[in-house]
């Protein structure tokens, strides 16, 4: 399995996204949600998605814990967080499920903006509306409540 280019990736712009990702290479970048998105019904079922070009070869790992309990865990993670987003959020998961292939730059700028606040290591602390108030504009820490 090569390295998933998105681990190393700094701006979401110049990045050359992968066709999958494994459970340990999810960043959270826009590429990477949008995925998500994309597989959003297949991990709540509680699986990850199949890996194109599997070897064979490879022995299967033994694991501690279920196999469905990290697909649900992103995809919760996801869902909350474009929870936060309100009317946006909606926008964006049903642009990705009426086109499962549309790209970054074909959202229209409500998706965008909400597929933005959701990416990233982290929830954001500060709320969606200021968010796209202040998106732009240099933050001063107390701005952050």
């Amino acid at each position: 399995m090569a390295k998933s280019p998105c681990l190393d990736c700094r701006d979401w712009r110049i990045c050359n996204p992968a066709d999958w990702f494994a459970f340990n290479e999810v960043r959270f970048c826009s590429h990477q949600v949008l995925w998500l998105l994309k597989w959003g019904d297949y991990l709540r079922s509680g699986h990850w998605p199949p890996e194109p070009e599997k070897d064979e070869n490879k022995t299967n790992k033994r694991s501690t814990e279920a196999t469905f309990v990290k697909p649900e865990l992103i995809i919760a993670e996801v869902s909350a967080r474009l929870a936060l987003t309100g009317v946006n959020g909606k926008l964006l998961v049903a642009l990705v499920e009426a086109h499962p292939d549309v790209e970054l730059q074909s959202l229209d700028r409500d998706a965008r903006d909400a597929l933005y606040y959701v990416s990233g290591w982290r929830r954001r602390r500060i709320p969606f509306g200021r968010w796209r108030r202040n998106r732009g504009q240099k933050m001063s820490l107390n701005d952050i409540k």
